[in-house]
């Protein structure tokens, strides 16, 4: 089979849906001609995968009733591959966290905010890979920031187990649900200094969101595996809601009128213990790698305490606008002074009031960072008729939701976007 349909080729590719590794020649090909409908592991509502046989002269594959084929699947998974993953090396990340901690709308913000930072401030390009696939996040940008009703209250759904997050797939042995990943390809834009290396430099984001109840303890796995990605991913972000967290609210007392720390509003009603779906989800990593029990995983560990809004007192002398600035040179870079000493003084807050959190955190990995975070920037407000807590998409200020995305793919990919570090003297941001 042929595949010079493609500019430039990797040797090898890694699925982001089941992460099966083949060489580009194997993959399948998704048949176009109406007739076809009826796979035998995506079923009767997906086109059939083929081997093709017979190509156009531009190299296209031919399906088996003579019509174009423009796409390709996972020849063991069968689901969709976009084009970029046969043309750019893949870097896997995963978000995770407890039911209610605030996932989708930090990671609407996370996209939408890095998306923004990069191109003006880094001139880095990140875009959607595929669209159909980020759908569900082009959906999550669109409420909060482009909504036609900015001053009308607006929330996110609730991550489900099942739904439009998973694939279900016929595998040999059973029917499993595959997680549906966010793809995102980064490249050196206009004005870059290594603009020339696009080629060289460019990148493919995949990006993984989990339902937290799949990270609860003795969570049943058996339709499939639904958190695989873990072992895959170069860095977790696991996102901690101290709101739900008695101890830390005690901390706030007197301190904020937030509705998620008062009581009046909050997700759900009894207290979960976040550090245990964290240890759940890492003891899914060593098990799929076949590490000790005790043994530390190589991806970053990146806890978010989400909903900072809420409890900035808590840490006065951190300023809310995002570490990057020339502290360097005259280009602009990520001030990773600040990021570590902010790190520092996160940890110090979460070792005195969820001190089985930090303690957590320092089995998981070498490299553990801490960053507070706020998809919003406000607190949400109760709406009086559905009972859900909700936010105005023209109120919504994000305060560092880009930031550990940015920090990872710029010590990942050196000379994508300048790391810098203070010169002796300097206290701030230039």
């Amino acid at each position: 089979m042929s595949l010079s349909v493609y500019p430039r080729l990797l040797d090898k590719l890694v699925c982001p849906h089941c992460w099966a590794e083949f060489a580009p020649e194997d993959a399948l090909w998704i048949a176009t001609h109406a007739s076809l409908y009826g796979d035998d592991k995506l079923g009767e509502g997906e086109l059939r995968r083929f081997l093709p046989s017979r190509f156009t002269p531009d190299n296209k594959a031919i399906d088996p009733e003579g019509a174009e084929a423009t796409e390709t699947g996972c020849p063991r998974c069968h689901l969709k591959i976009p084009r970029r993953l046969f043309e750019m090396p893949v870097v896997f990340f995963s978000i995770l966290g407890a039911p209610g901690s605030g996932k989708s709308y930090l990671l609407a913000s996370m996209i939408w905010q890095a998306r923004q930072s990069m191109a003006e401030r880094f001139q880095m390009l990140l875009t959607d890979a595929d669209a159909a696939m980020n759908a569900r996040l082009i959906e999550y940008e669109e409420r909060q920031f482009l909504s036609a009703q900015p001053d009308q209250l607006t929330w996110l759904p609730k991550t489900e187990e099942q739904g439009t997050l998973y694939n279900r797939v016929q595998m040999p042995d059973r029917a499993v649900n595959l997680p549906r990943p966010f793809l995102f390809s980064l490249s050196p834009g206009e004005g870059h200094p290594n603009e020339d290396k696009k080629t060289a430099l460019s990148r493919v984001l995949c990006l993984y969101d989990n339902a937290g109840e799949s990270f609860l303890p003795g969570a049943d796995e058996s339709t499939g595996p639904v958190t695989g990605h873990l072992a895959r991913s170069e860095a977790l972000l696991f996102c901690f809601d101290p709101t739900q967290d008695p101890r830390f609210r005690a901390e706030c007392e007197g301190k904020t009128e937030d509705p998620q720390m008062t009581g009046a509003g909050r997700s759900g009603g009894q207290s979960i213990r976040q550090d245990s779906i964290l240890l759940e989800a890492i003891n899914r990593v060593r098990q799929k790698a076949g590490m000790r029990e005790d043994e530390k995983i190589s991806a970053t560990l990146v806890v978010l305490v989400t909903k900072w809004d809420a409890w900035r007192n808590l840490l006065p002398d951190v300023a809310t606008d995002p570490p990057f600035g020339k502290v360097e040179r005259d280009r602009e870079a990520i001030d990773e002074d600040l990021i570590l000493q902010t790190s520092a003084k996160l940890r110090d807050l979460l070792r005195r009031t969820c001190p089985e959190l930090a303690a957590a955190a320092a089995t998981v990995s070498n490299e553990v960072i801490f960053m507070p975070v706020s998809a919003t920037g406000r607190r949400p407000e109760l709406d009086p008729k559905s009972g859900q807590l909700g936010i105005r998409p023209k109120d919504i200020r994000p305060q560092w939701a880009e930031v550990s995305l940015i920090y990872l793919l710029a010590r990942r990919f050196r000379g994508l976007i300048d790391v810098g570090r203070r010169k002796p003297g300097q206290t701030g941001r230039g």
